[in-house]
């Protein structure tokens, strides 16, 4: 028995049972689940090279945020220091 393996059965407490699993997601047989076989706004992704879990809804919200032009956060022109600035008419630079 490998020290990995040693350490992975003393985690196991007395008395454990293997439970058997007989569907995941409807889904029997080997299951192979894509993003697509799970709901969003509940579940984990993994990406190829990275194996750090990111929410999808996570993911989703910052996604639609960052291409919401609209003014999400109400920003005004003081508050980012032009609150004097008009909006004047310019001439052409053309002739």
């Amino acid at each position: 028995m490998t020290p990995g393996e040693k350490v992975k059965l003393a985690g196991v407490q007395t008395g454990a049972q293997v439970n058997s699993v007989d569907s995941v997601n409807g889904q029997t047989g080997t299951v192979l689940l894509d993003q697509d076989d799970i709901p969003d706004g509940s579940t984990y992704v993994r990406t190829e090279n990275n194996f750090t879990a990111v929410k999808v809804a996570e993911l989703n919200a910052a996604t639609n945020h960052l291409s919401d032009l609209n003014n999400p956060h109400q920003t005004t022109p003081a508050n980012i220091g032009i609150g004097n600035v008009t909006n004047d008419v310019q001439l052409s630079t053309t002739a």
